[in-house]
């Protein structure tokens, strides 16, 4: 029997770390005989956690990153710095990994040495979640293009830490290139980005992620609306949804509360925006869209999400820089359209089938939007069990499972 170390660094309620539990459920109900996965972090949620963590982990993981972002950005604000840096060399690597055949990486900023990892002589497997294997410590490069020649000239960075941050480049493609590595991404924009960058399309693949089977559509929407407490006013309204941090500039809220404001007055009144992801939104944005809002706060069950996405009529994910958001597929898969920036991560996970939603420009996001809603509203009743059927096929667990196992078998 082959073991399988699933490696991530927390298991708490991120995009990736959701990604990575659905997997390993998915492996666990598929019954497999030749393998045994365990999944690995150090997280508060592991299980089991990393078994052999060398004095002063924590200590050295919080503080590094405090001292390194302060001496590599001192131009920017703590709540702006974009690195992160692979010194994990707080984990005894030989212990923690000696009896593992093959190293699944996920997502592992501040976890990880890639150079340690490579030293294994391992087998190894990584899933982008974001662009940080493959620049020197941004989870995305924000236009920049510098990760191509592996930051050697970092722009945001002071002068004396561009090498070091080139070192940490080197080091991650260092463990890309490795014959015993391969490579998933869980998007074409994704492959697109790496492929830039010189990856060896050879070891390369394209795999979505796993959704739950309970991610579906119920013929329900008025009773789910009920459930979340909508008064009668609001219950009949057209719902748009936006899910993610409100403040977090590359989730785009900004771009959608302009873009409502710009509706006109007879349109915004059958119109109702519910929110995951905040418990308040400051009154001068909420006078500035003029429209009726929902704040469901946070939820951390699947059956909570399940109910909003199924309550809402459309999907709004105006993320700028995103590789495979969760909650695309999710939408989906419940039976909603969603709309989102053309040349993102977004885009490519809906572009091929134009049931699924909508792409527009950030640069015509306003009129777009009016002409869009507009049509929607006025339209035939959308297609939901379509939808949803359609998304069912494109995330079905059993195929995307061999597929995984596939490229185990291949460096096996």
């Amino acid at each position: 029997m082959k073991k399988i170390a699933l490696i991530t660094e927390n298991l708490g309620n991120g995009g990736a770390s959701r990604a990575v539990m659905r997997l390993a459920e998915a492996y666990s109900q598929s019954n497999l005989q030749t393998y045994k996965f365990t999944l690995i972090s150090n997280g508060q949620h592991a299980s089991p956690p990393v078994p052999h963590l060398k004095p002063i982990f924590k200590l050295k993981s919080d503080l590094c990153r405090r001292i390194y972002c302060r001496l590599l950005y001192p131009n920017l604000l703590p709540a702006h710095y974009i690195y992160r840096p692979a010194h994990g060399n707080f984990l005894d690597y030989h212990k923690t990994f000696k009896d593992f055949d093959l190293l699944h990486l996920f997502w592992c900023q501040n976890f990880l040495s890639p150079l340690s990892i490579l030293a294994l002589k391992k087998p190894v497997v990584i899933t982008f979640h974001d662009m940080w294997f493959l620049t020197g410590g941004c989870s995305y490069s924000y236009g920049c293009s510098e990760f191509t020649k592996k930051c050697l000239a970092c722009p945001n960075a002071s002068s004396f830490f561009r090498g070091f941050i080139n070192r940490q480049a080197c080091d991650k493609r260092a463990l890309i290139d490795s014959d015993k590595t391969r490579l998933i991404f869980t998007s074409e924009w994704m492959y697109d980005i790496a492929v830039s960058a010189g990856i060896d399309k050879a070891k390369c693949y394209v795999l979505n992620n796993i959704f739950p089977r309970h991610y579906r559509a119920y013929d329900c929407k008025y009773a789910f609306r009920q459930i979340l407490s909508y008064s009668e006013s609001d219950i009949h309204k057209y719902i748009i949804y936006f899910v993610g941090d409100i403040n977090d500039p590359r989730k785009g809220f900004s771009l959608l509360a302009n873009a409502i404001a710009s509706l006109p007055k007879d349109l915004k009144d059958n119109l109702l925006l519910q929110v995951l992801g905040a418990h308040s939104i400051s009154d001068s944005i909420i006078r500035l869209m003029d429209i009726s809002v929902k704040l469901l706060g946070i939820y951390n069950d699947d059956v909570s999400q399940v109910l909003a996405y199924n309550a809402a009529d459309l999907l709004i994910c105006p993320s700028h820089y995103d590789n495979s958001p969760n909650v695309v597929a999710e939408a989906n898969l419940c039976g909603i359209q969603v709309v989102c920036l053309d040349n993102t991560g977004t885009a490519s996970m809906i572009s091929k089938y134009s049931l699924l939603g909508h792409i527009i420009s950030s640069e015509t996001f306003n009129n777009d939007f009016f002409f869009l809603i507009n049509d929607i509203i006025n339209s035939k009743k959308i297609d939901r069990k379509g939808i949803a059927s359609l998304a069912s096929s494109i995330y079905s667990i059993d195929p995307i499972v061999n597929q995984h196992l596939h490229i185990y078998n291949t460096l096996l």
